[in-house]
């Protein structure tokens, strides 16, 4: 199926149970001509154990198992409201299984997760990591605009924006409320080739609960996370958004990951569900993508029986 548009795009639903663990060997396809983005609209599991955090990473490996060149989780991808204030705890294993996902699927990973500067301060961030395919760390970026979850948690305003220099593109970082203040810094991002934001955006419906005022109902954070791509649109960037799914205690992770072309147009949006959004960028001849297509744009339409079928799920050996 041929469409033409900024992006190729398609939707990959929910995973299914995981084939049986043991050890194994894989790389993402190789593919020429195009960047893959897969924005893991992942569910709200919690933090800590490692059976959970494995749960999450099983989503980036169904995402480079389908070629993806760029596996992006949500903000607090791997931990729960509930649990902010420790959750820096875990932050080791986090960026050890991220590291191993980008060096064993030959992808990059970007991952977020509260992280501490350890000693006796210890001065606690919301940080996001880029991991390149040799599992390094290639950029780290930590929120600056902080949202009331973040100061109760204690956690630390970040420096000014970073952009992370790919080999195809150089990339915006922002997580969540940060994209809500355009204002507060949008010039340092006149250098990026796309604008991506890391959400962690809930509704509260039950109006009666202490924090109400801080959380509209999930009707209304839905179309606050779809509306917030308007005030970047003077930079003329692709816009690309990927948000948590699912119930964390009281609140809803109302989904809703995006893709924006340039001109702030919702080219492809995920539901409320747990899915996986791909976003294709056409190459240049100079290896960095490009504003327009070069072809038209294909859309992946397999069904969610075909997509179980090409793909083996497995838990990464460490």
């Amino acid at each position: 199926m041929k469409r033409s548009a900024l992006l190729s795009l398609f939707l990959l639903l929910p995973l299914a149970a995981a084939a049986e663990a043991g050890a194994f060997s894989w790389q993402r396809p190789k593919t020429q001509g195009r960047v893959r983005f897969a924005l893991c609209q992942t569910p709200s599991t919690g933090a800590g154990t490692s059976n959970r955090l494995e749960q999450v990473f099983d989503w980036g490996r169904r995402a480079v198992g389908d070629g993806a060149d760029v596996v992006v989780f949500p903000e607090l991808a791997f931990s729960s409201f509930s649990e902010l204030d420790v959750a820096w705890r875990s932050s080791t294993s986090v960026w050890f299984r991220a590291s191993s996902l980008a060096c064993e699927g030959g992808a990059w990973i970007v991952a977020n997760h509260p992280t501490g500067t350890g000693g006796e301060t210890n001065v606690v961030y919301n940080e996001t990591r880029v991991f390149g395919p040799d599992g390094a760390v290639a950029a780290v970026y930590r929120k600056r605009v902080l949202a009331n979850m973040d100061i109760q948690a204690s956690f630390s305003p970040g420096p000014p924006a970073v952009l992370a220099e790919l080999p195809f593109a150089r990339i915006g970082l922002l997580v969540c409320k940060d994209a809500f203040f355009p204002d507060k810094g949008a010039e340092d991002y006149t250098g990026a080739d796309i604008l991506l934001v890391q959400f962690a955006h809930p509704g509260l419906d039950d109006r009666s609960a202490p924090d109400a005022r801080w959380h509209p109902p999930s009707d209304r954070a839905l179309r606050e996370l779809q509306g917030v791509r308007f005030g970047w649109r003077q930079l003329g960037k692709p816009f690309l958004a990927v948000n948590k799914a699912g119930r964390d205690g009281p609140y809803s992770l109302v989904g809703g990951s995006l893709a924006a072309d340039a001109s702030g147009r919702i080219v492809a949006v995920a539901d409320a569900a747990p899915a996986i959004l791909f976003v294709d960028f056409p190459l240049g001849p100079d290896g960095r993508i490009l504003p327009e297509p070069a072809s038209p744009a294909s859309v992946d339409d397999a069904s969610p029986a075909e997509s179980d079928t090409r793909f083996s799920l497995h838990t990464c050996s460490q």
